[in-house]
């Protein structure tokens, strides 16, 4: 069992109410115990164990205590017997619930790859969800391995999609744009690792990953030629507005993180991607950078006016 319970929180959740009661009574007395078991571990984990070990020793001998029944009849239990599967049916009609159908599963698939950004592509957060949602609808949930592979499998999914959906909206003029950049940043990158030459003063995709340095006049023209270069690329407005910010961050993150050729390998759509969103994410933090610049500059100025 996933759930990890206290001695009190176990009593309330292995007690039959006197409704389960009956239908537990209503069995032969050799499977009573192996049904009772079932019924409360459904009860708390909204799944079957897949088998006898997976079910708690306090469970069992709880049970058996509240049945008088003795606990070598769940020994004798057979988890793959026609018996268990019917008792199974009778316990999923009790709770209202149902096997999974195809339909279901087409069901709960587009639910989930329509929140993969919402919950920002966490796989663990997915899967809280998603047993959440196969409760709330009164659906067995699939084994733990089916249901880590629909979380990866979706999130794999969406991130493709995200992908061609963003290099279909940049235009070729913008595509041209972008590598024309590279490849002016990647000459001027050779040029400063060569020890011969001094370091240059234009825009290197290395100067862009940086912050602002120190406040002065200097710094606010040369975070404005970022902005400029940048906005040259004529990136679509609102090419990101449906996407979460935490998500861009964690693309962003990539961009910047990996080498040039580790990027240029990757197929255009997620190239361009990474880098439209690194560039589109910093276009708005130059724009804020900007603004609170003039503005200290601005007081800085007012301040030394006074004091003449």
């Amino acid at each position: 069992m996933k759930q990890q319970l206290n001695i009190n929180e176990e009593i309330e959740a292995f007690m039959l109410n006197p409704q389960e009661l009956a239908l537990v009574t209503s069995r032969h007395k050799t499977t009573r115990v192996g049904f009772a078991v079932l019924l409360k571990y459904f009860q708390l984990e909204y799944c079957f164990p897949s088998g006898k070990s997976e079910v708690p020793k306090n469970m069992l001998h709880f049970i058996a205590k509240q049945l008088q029944l003795p606990l070598e009849l769940y020994s004798s239990y057979q988890f793959d017997s026609r018996t268990i599967h019917r008792h199974k049916q009778e316990i999923l009609q009790f709770f209202g619930f149902k096997e999974e159908q195809d339909k279901d599963r087409e069901f709960i698939q587009t639910w989930l790859y329509n929140r993969v950004y919402e919950y920002n592509l966490d796989a663990n957060l997915l899967k809280k969800h998603l047993y959440i949602k196969y409760r709330t609808e009164k659906i067995v949930a699939p084994s733990e391995w089916q249901i880590n592979q629909l979380v990866q499998q979706l999130i794999f999914q969406r991130e493709q999609d995200f992908y061609q959906e963003t290099y279909k909206n940049l235009s070729t003029s913008t595509l041209k744009k972008i590598d024309a950049l590279l490849d002016y940043w990647g000459h001027l990158e050779n040029q400063e690792s060569d020890p011969n030459e001094s370091e240059t003063s234009e825009i290197t995709f290395r100067k862009l990953t940086m912050g602002p340095g120190r406040l002065s006049q200097a710094t606010l023209f040369t975070e404005l030629d970022k902005l400029k270069t940048l906005l040259a690329l004529e990136l679509p407005m609102n090419l990101f507005f449906k996407i979460p910010p935490k998500v861009l961050q964690k693309y962003r993150l990539r961009a910047i993180s990996e080498d040039k050729t580790e990027l240029q390998r990757h197929k255009n759509p997620i190239r361009y991607t990474l880098l439209a969103t690194f560039f589109g994410l910093k276009i708005k933090e130059l724009n804020d950078n900007l603004i609170e610049l003039l503005i200290t500059l601005i007081h800085k100025i007012d301040g030394r006016a006074e004091k003449k």
